[in-house]
C-alpha cells in the first residue's frame, strides 16, 4: 500500500513493475514471516500485499550507475 500510494498508480500497473524487477534480478520478493525468496509470478500477482519487496545487490548497483 506504502509503494502504491507514494507512487500514485493503480494495484495493476505496481505489480506489473514489481514482477519485471524481479524478473531482471533487481528485486527480490519475500514471505513476510519466513523470509522465503518468491519467485512465482502468480504468487505475486495474488498475493502481492502479503510479501516485502527488498532490492537486491544486482538493482542496487544497476541504480547506482545511473
Amino acid at each position: 500500500e506504502q509503494i502504491k500510494n507514494e507512487l500514485e498508480t493503480e494495484e495493476h500497473q505496481l505489480i506489473e513493475e514489481l514482477i519485471a524487477l524481479m524478473e531482471k534480478g533487481w528485486v527480490k520478493c519475500l514471505e513476510k514471516i519466513s523470509e522465503i525468496e518468491i519467485v512465482e509470478k502468480k504468487m505475486v500477482e495474488e498475493n502481492y500485499k502479503e510479501y516485502n519487496f527488498l532490492a537486491s545487490k544486482k538493482g542496487l548497483i544497476a541504480h547506482n550507475s545511473r
